[in-house]
């Protein structure tokens, strides 16, 4: 096996064992829940055009355009619905996001750069909490890479190809509308280094790659609208989420500060490989230039969450791929050979970690399962009839911070739930209230003797006998 073909090798089974191995280790979510239910429900109404949740939660969910949703729906449908099912897509695209960054680079600046970016890109902590997780982050950040390697590649090959350039391009527009069909607006940052590719571009000869671009684009969207319900669910996701999302500032942390603080060691290569870059870059070094571009893109990122929108840590996902390809050709440069015996131990590593994760990090993380998971054995407690009949689980407003516990199991269960309930609420056909002892619910709710568990209380409608 050629040296090439090994460090393949190597660096496709470092992306399985971490990203895949985090199916064993943490459990979904909150939003990753509310998306792998949302994939259920399509396949138990059978209507792939208009996304719900419950009947309290989203009966008609526009908060995110429903690729995704779609493509998780059709892993249900294969293989059934389950946890790690449910962290089958984004960990895949996840793998796959690294061996583009490592093709790519092996191509355009030797096997060094394509190996030191795939590890850079694996020890983006991050990256892996966020992009093996189902969160719609991972699978946008895929769409965006994709399109601008595309892109990059389209205009490598417009003179020697200009056939074959053509279809890059076209498929370059294919994966913008896929990043937009993800996850709408917030595919916009990640996007934009498809403009930075351009711009590094421009020339007389711009119109036709542009166009191929615009019509790859248009192609998924027109299929969406013509087909489907495209039409309106762009203009109910524009009027009830996106307008949301845009006319105020909220920060956990900010972009920057969440960078240089958790993106360690590597925040520092990757300015100072920036800055060097451009260096390099006005003495016309072509390495240099793509350390510059690659850099640039990776910066629009953080820089579109700076101003007036909402911001989580995860809406930086894309930023981590487009970063760790200027990382990488940083550090080839610092070290443009991967020594023979450098090799020899990252084999050693691979086999370690290999079972380190295959045996420790399971027995550690399922302990996360079992406070909430006292919610669900309640019910099952319940006798087989009654079961069938509990449509949902509703908390109180004193014991809203269960809701997020409760949420790990709804991927494993039939029931939804329902966060920080008003007990003065009148009954729900279905639905078992859970409140603590000094919190009073309306008349039409009374206590369930035969489901207990210290602090809280068990309700239902008094038309429902789950009891007996």
């Amino acid at each position: 096996m050629g040296r090439d073909r090994r460090l393949r090798v190597w660096v496709i089974g470092m992306s399985i064992l971490v990203f895949f191995a985090q199916t064993w280790g943490f459990h979904l979510l909150f939003d990753g829940l509310t998306y792998s239910v949302l994939a259920r429900n399509i396949l138990s109404s059978g209507d792939w055009l208009h996304l719900h949740y419950g009947l309290e939660q989203y009966p008609e969910f526009f908060q995110h355009p429903p690729l995704a949703i779609w493509i998780q729906a059709i892993l249900y449908k294969f293989i059934g619905h389950s946890e790690p099912a449910s962290r089958l897509l984004p960990a895949s695209l996840a793998v796959l996001s690294v061996v583009l960054v490592f093709e790519y680079l092996r191509r355009r600046a030797g096997l060094a750069a394509g190996v030191f970016a795939s590890v850079v890109l694996v020890s983006s902590t991050r990256f892996v909490k966020w992009g093996s997780n189902f969160y719609l982050d991972g699978i946008l950040s895929f769409f965006g890479l994709a399109a601008a390697l595309l892109l990059s590649e389209g205009f490598e090959f417009r003179n020697r190809n200009p056939q074959r350039a053509m279809i890059l391009m076209f498929l370059a527009g294919v994966s913008i509308a896929c990043a937009f069909m993800v996850k709408g607006i917030a595919a916009l940052p990640a996007l934009g280094a498809c403009g930075v590719v351009l711009l590094f571009h421009v020339d007389r000869k711009i119109f036709l790659p542009v166009f191929a671009v615009l019509m790859g684009a248009v192609f998924p969207l027109f299929l969406w609208c013509g087909l489907g319900n495209g039409r309106e669910y762009i203009e109910k996701y524009l009027e009830v989420s996106a307008r949301g999302r845009t006319d105020f500032n909220q920060f956990s942390i900010h972009p920057w500060r969440n960078l240089y603080l958790i993106w360690l060691p590597w925040f520092p290569v990757f300015a100072w490989g920036l800055l060097s870059g451009l260096r390099r870059f006005f003495q016309g070094d072509r390495l240099g230039r793509e350390r510059v571009m690659w850099g640039f893109c990776a910066l629009l990122v953080p820089l579109a969450y700076s101003f007036g929108v909402v911001y989580m840590e995860h809406y930086l996902t894309p930023f981590y791929p487009l970063a760790a390809i200027s990382c990488g050709l940083t550090l080839a440069h610092w070290m443009p050979l991967v020594r023979e015996r450098a090799e020899r131990w990252m084999w050693v590593g691979l086999g370690v970690g290999s079972i380190f994760l295959a045996t420790l990090a399971p027995d550690v993380n399922f302990q996360k399962l079992q406070p909430a998971d006292r919610w669900l054995l309640q019910v099952r407690n319940l006798k087989p009839g009654a079961q069938k009949r509990v449509r949902q689980i509703a908390f109180t407003s004193s014991s809203g911070e269960l809701w997020l516990n409760l949420a790990i199991l709804l991927g494993r269960s039939d029931s939804q739930a329902i966060g920080a309930f008003d007990p003065a609420r009148s009954t729900i056909p279905g639905t078992l209230l859970v409140a603590t002892p000094d919190e009073v619910p309306s008349v039409d709710w009374v206590e369930l003797p035969c489901l207990r568990i210290p602090d809280f209380k068990f309700y239902s409608s008094r038309n429902e006998n789950y009891c007996d």
